[in-house]
This record gives C-alpha cells, sequence and structure tokens, in this order.
C-alpha cells in the first residue's frame, strides 16, 4: 500500500499469467498448486514432531510449555509459515487476474473461516486437518 499508494499495478508478463489460466493432464494448474501445498502440509501437520507441537500450544500453550515445548518459537513458526501461505496465494491470485491489488482479497476471511468450521476445524484450537478445509470450500 505504501509504494502504490493503494493503487492497482497492471501485470504484463504472459509468462505469468499464463501459468495459472493453463491446465496439466486436463487439471488446471492453480488445483496441482493446492496439491502441492496440501500433501507437504499434511505430513508436517500429522508427522512431524513441529506440527504435533502447532495442536498442543494451539489447545493449552501453558500445558505445551509444562512439557518442553518451546511456546514462543511455535508461534513464531505458525504465523511464518501462515504468511509464506498467503504470500503464495497472492502470487496465484494475482497471475490469474492479471493486476497486483493490495485489497483483492479483502472480505474473503469470513469464507476462509466457515470453510474450515465446515470441514471440522475448531475454533478454539488442537482439532484440525488438511482435508478437511479443502471439503469445506467445496461446500461452502
Amino acid at each position: 500500500l505504501l509504494m502504490t499508494n493503494g493503487n492497482s499495478i497492471s501485470i504484463n508478463n504472459d509468462a505469468f499469467q499464463l501459468f495459472s489460466r493453463s491446465s496439466f493432464l486436463g487439471v488446471p494448474n492453480l488445483f496441482w498448486m493446492v496439491i502441492l501445498v496440501g500433501i507437504p502440509a499434511y505430513i508436517f501437520l500429522h508427522h512431524s514432531r513441529w506440527g504435533r507441537y502447532l495442536f498442543s500450544v494451539g489447545s493449552n500453550a501453558e500445558a505445551s510449555r509444562l512439557s518442553g515445548v518451546n511456546v514462543q518459537r511455535t508461534i513464531y513458526m505458525a504465523y511464518t509459515l501462515s504468511g509464506l501461505c498467503a504470500a503464495f496465494v497472492g502470487v496465484l491470485l494475482a497471475s490469474r487476474i492479471g493486476i497486483g491489488n493490495p485489497t483483492q482479497a479483502e472480505g474473503w476471511e469470513l469464507q476462509a473461516i466457515a470453510s474450515s468450521v465446515i470441514g471440522g476445524t475448531s475454533l478454539f484450537g488442537a482439532v484440525g486437518s488438511v482435508h478437511g478445509p479443502l471439503l469445506g470450500a467445496v461446500v461452502d
């Protein structure tokens, strides 16, 4: 917002736009990106120590701290991964619509929360999966 004064930036790179508008094996490339992020996210959350820490801190930070989990580092990691995912989606969205708009996804928060809750994610932490919000987004 600061660099562009809140204005949109036109993207004139055809290769950048072609990526999100084309398909591979009859499946859109953006769906392949969901698979590319979803599988490692599943492995990270359900088969790694860090994923267990994340669920633990989301459930009860004090109990996690008493169990030896570095709560501050886990929270920092969660926000960092969230920011990386948001940046990745921002690049894909800019590729899809052909402009860089700083307020493009404004108002999508409720849809994201609804998809997660419909998919079985608890608003109170410690319960969730990767495939649940994806299925919730299809239903939503």
